[in-house]
């Protein structure tokens, strides 16, 4: 974490007119640890990194291993100012209850609904009833897994404020983002 969130400041300082926000996957073990919420304190501290600036990701499994301590270390996380995303959502356990017990801000709707939404009714309708539901308790939310110019569409048409998957962009290293921010910056309207 401490290595991203210091390249995404570089980034920032480099490209001020883009708003670069950090995404970070948190395994249930790790978020359980004993001083891990010290540990992003710490981290935001020695960093500088507007905590405002980032997001916390975990899946539904964190909530199966110790509900009441993922709850304070998610409470905790939010009270920094950090964010915090419910990755897969919809795959795991008892979904909506984790909406509603836990401190969440962004859902990120799972992959397998967006790639069956094209031919299958009913996926579509789950795709259609998290992002009412998303905007119902104002929350953001994320389609993961988009990989065709149709899908993307639909979700548009649907009011799908953010997507992610590889039809916008594969992964790369960290070495490479620069290389797109530029490219970015240069197309931005002056």
């Amino acid at each position: 974490m401490r290595q991203a969130l210091s390249d995404v400041l570089s980034w920032r300082e480099e490209y001020p007119g883009m708003e670069i926000l950090l995404n970070v996957n948190v395994s249930g073990k790790e978020l359980t640890r004993a001083g891990y919420l010290e540990q992003v304190i710490a981290l935001l501290e020695e960093t500088g990194f507007p905590a405002r600036s980032l997001q916390i990701e975990v899946t539904e499994s964190v909530f199966l291993l110790n509900p009441e301590v993922v709850a304070d270390v998610l409470a905790g996380i939010r009270a920094l100012g950090v964010q915090v995303g419910l990755d897969d959502f919809g795959t795991g356990y008892s979904s909506l209850s984790y909406i509603d017990q836990y401190p969440i801000d962004a859902v990120k709707i799972d992959q397998s609904f967006v790639s069956r939404m094209m031919h299958l009714p009913r996926s579509k309708a789950i795709v259609e009833s998290v992002l009412s539901l998303g905007r119902s308790l104002g929350l953001d939310i994320i389609a993961e897994g988009v990989e065709t110019a149709e899908q993307l569409v639909l979700l548009e048409n649907m009011g799908c404020p953010y997507v992610q998957g590889y039809f916008l962009h594969r992964p790369v290293r960290a070495e490479e983002i620069g290389l797109l921010l530029a490219a970015a910056d240069e197309s931005a309207p002056a």
